[in-house]
């Protein structure tokens, strides 16, 4: 049995350490700690009869919190982090325990909070993100500029060629075919050059967007040419139809990108070198499954290649974070990102919802 004094000692400790609410069973604030009032800027009769939607900085969706009631009214503890807004309009993030109180009937009477701020550490998640992203990103400089000066040779060359037609008086049917080739490898490098401006800007706040995924897969396709060109690495996708999916496009593209690129470091010193694209509906679901030549991750690896910092290449060519970030961004599109150790040959999969005629249209 702990003593009064000290069971006050422990509960001192907890307000001036954690974030503490009691509600009732319609959400209603009952009681919150003078550690809640600080970190909210609330005072206590601000915030007495008032629910957390008063903190709600929208950015969280609604199924979001259906999920966290749909939990509690289970009669389970729900755990996970939420992004707040402050009184004063600044944003913070929290973890939170909520937990039922039921009485000697075993009915729900009080649902009870417990937070610790980790805007810090979502922060310093953020800029490790941002600077495994940005690597990715130097890593495929090198090849986009080399995409880039072949396209310019062929202009150069083709303004050459023109010129001398028109000097001799060629037909203009004939210089107007050069005048399309050098037209052609403009809008060719204006593509990579605008696909690399889109992959450098952070897309989390991106809204969700219905686009057709067949579309964007190939228009990702120039960004990592030149690095299946060096690796003598084979390249297919065949799917020409469109399908539209509801995601946040560029992050998606992101995801391919870094797949890719891991493939390619995975299979380059095997005899047998190739990268499928390959694309599944089913259910409401479409499915993308980058595919290489690799046998397979070991199950003992598979198991951990999704966490934060673990990578199997050598010091100084990976930090660790690609395929961890790829999962959050494939989630942050309400989909699912795996690895599938099912197949004979090394493949993750990205399962996304499929978007309908309308919001196509909308």
């Amino acid at each position: 049995m702990i003593q009064g004094d000290y069971f006050d000692q422990l509960m001192s400790a907890l307000n001036q350490s954690a974030i503490v609410s009691i509600t009732d069973t319609r959400g209603k604030i009952v009681f919150a700690n003078e550690n809640f009032c600080k970190i909210s800027g609330y005072s206590m009769p601000e915030l007495i009869g008032k629910d957390h939607r008063v903190l709600n900085s929208g950015f969280h969706k609604p199924e979001f919190f259906k999920n966290m009631w749909e939990t509690l009214k289970k009669g389970q503890v729900w755990s996970g982090e939420i992004q707040n807004r402050r009184k004063n309009g600044e944003l913070y993030w929290v973890q939170s325990t909520i937990s039922v109180i039921v009485n000697e009937k075993n009915e729900v009477v009080n649902y009870v909070a417990i937070r610790f701020e980790i805007t810090q550490m979502k922060q310093a998640q953020t800029l490790l993100a941002e600077s495994s992203r940005l690597a990715s990103l130097g890593e495929m400089a090198s090849g986009i500029a080399h995409e880039i000066n072949n396209p310019l040779t062929i202009i150069l060359g083709r303004l050459t060629i023109a010129q001398k037609k028109i000097e001799r008086n060629d037909p203009p049917t004939i210089v107007t075919k050069e005048l399309q080739t050098i037209e052609r490898t403009v809008f060719r490098i204006s593509n990579i050059i605008n696909g690399l401006k889109k992959l450098a800007r952070n897309a989390v706040f991106d809204p969700m967007e219905t686009f057709d995924i067949v579309q964007l897969i190939n228009e990702s396709r120039d960004l990592y040419l030149q690095k299946l060109t060096k690796s003598e690495v084979k390249y297919t996708f065949n799917h020409t139809e469109p399908i539209y999916v509801n995601a946040r496009p560029l992050q998606i593209s992101q995801v391919i990108l870094n797949l890719v690129s891991n493939s390619i470091d995975a299979i380059e010193t095997l005899p047998e070198r190739w990268i499928n694209i390959d694309i599944a509906t089913t259910d409401g679901r479409c499915l993308i499954s980058v595919v290489d030549s690799g046998d397979g991750i070991p199950p003992e690896i598979a198991s951990k290649v999704m966490n934060p910092f673990f990578t199997t290449k050598d010091p100084g060519k990976g930090t660790g974070l690609g395929l961890s970030l790829s999962k959050k961004m494939v989630e942050d599109s309400q989909g699912k990102f795996f690895y599938d150790g099912t197949k004979k040959n090394t493949t993750f999969t990205i399962d996304l919802e499929i978007g309908t005629l309308k919001e196509k249209v909308a």
